[in-house]
């Protein structure tokens, strides 16, 4: 029997339930013997209506998915059990959902969008779950409505971040490592920019000596992420104007692979990054194969009295084979001339 136009297949279970799957732009779809889809694949598409959702996503308004990023994949499945404590109910015309992560002190919700700032349209309607203690939006803050009460919040430029935190946020003094304890890291999709699940423990630790400093300085392991990306999470208050998030890390990997890059993002934004490793063609010069330990540091003294999360993150590009990554955890320095830097130290020492 000819089968219908856009169905690529039918599968026949054991109980003899008869399921078709079907490709048809912008989807593709398993569908059961009553014609409901069981799974669903988007791509090419800012918004998609179906039962089906996507498990940790934030967009959505009635019954349809929105906020999607034409350029990246989505699987769409019939969990439901993933409800997120910020919830996007509209968006600007061509805005986005860049990346969606929450963590114990902080869920960050990043926009983007088409190059410049929003048109006539800025407003991104959104509600919370639960009460937070304070949202910010580009730094500033807004005032919040009950939960589960839609606010509208104006969205200045892209990309743009939409930053609640759900608690108590220490102030961090100069010279401290950012947190008070260190929590799990978590995966967070590449494509999507949402978590995929699980919890990540570094399983490796070692100490260095670095630069000028006299005493050993703890590493951790950052790989094995696969196609996703590793992030750590640091919710603090800004004490000063001269404040700086410094963060050390280098890559081990003498051969193989294609490298790996370290982010640092404040309030879900990228700040600063770099490349280590083994790297291929079409990366930035210089980035060659690099085992050095390297610094990053990041000013954030524009944000003095004012909570900001901070996130290191991870990225073995899309292949981590042969990947060793190791950062030291962020702290805060006093950095007068507030300048972003990606500095190389050379090669570390161990203790002896």
């Amino acid at each position: 029997m000819a089968l219908e136009p856009g169905t690529a297949c039918e599968y026949r279970a054991s109980d003899g339930e008869t399921f078709l799957y079907r490709a048809e732009f912008p989807r593709q779809e398993l569908l059961d013997g009553s014609g409901r889809p069981v799974y669903q694949r988007v791509f090419g598409a800012t918004s998609f209506k179906s039962p089906l959702r996507i498990p940790g996503w934030p967009g959505v308004a009635g019954d349809t998915t929105i906020g999607l990023n034409p350029a990246s994949p989505y699987a769409l499945s019939r969990r439901s059990d993933r409800s997120t404590l910020v919830k996007v109910l509209g968006l600007p015309e061509g805005a986005f959902i860049k990346r969606y992560v929450e963590s114990d002190g902080a869920v960050t919700l990043t926009i983007d969008g088409p190059e410049g700032a929003p048109g006539t349209d800025r407003k991104m309607s959104v509600s919370l779950a639960n009460q937070a203690s304070s949202a910010w939006v580009d730094g500033r803050r807004v005032d919040l409505t009950p939960s589960g009460i839609a606010m509208q919040v104006e969205l200045p430029r892209y990309p743009t971040s939409f930053v609640a935190f759900t608690g108590p946020v220490p102030t961090c003094r100069v010279g401290e490592p950012l947190g008070r304890t260190f929590e799990p890291g978590c995966f967070v999709a590449a494509a999507a920019g949402i978590e995929r699940g699980g919890s990540y423990t570094p399983p490796k630790r070692t100490a260095w000596i670095v630069g000028n400093e006299k005493d050993p300085r703890p590493f951790m392991f950052l790989n094995g992420g696969a196609d996703s990306e590793i992030q750590f999470d640091f919710a603090i208050e800004v004490p000063g104007k001269d404040a700086s998030v410094e963060v050390f890390f280098r890559s081990s990997s003498k051969q193989f692979g294609n490298g790996s890059r370290l982010r640092v993002l404040v309030d879900g934004i990228e700040a600063a990054s770099a490349l280590v490793g083994t790297v291929q063609a079409g990366d930035p010069p210089g980035a060659s194969m690099l085992t050095d330990v390297v610094r990053i540091t990041v000013p954030v003294g524009g944000r003095a009295g004012t909570p900001i999360s901070v996130s290191v993150v991870g990225d073995g590009r899309g292949n981590d084979n042969a990947d060793e990554l190791w950062f030291a955890q962020p702290r805060l320095v006093s950095d007068p001339a507030q300048r972003k830097r990606v500095e190389s130290l050379g090669q570390p020492r161990d203790p002896r």
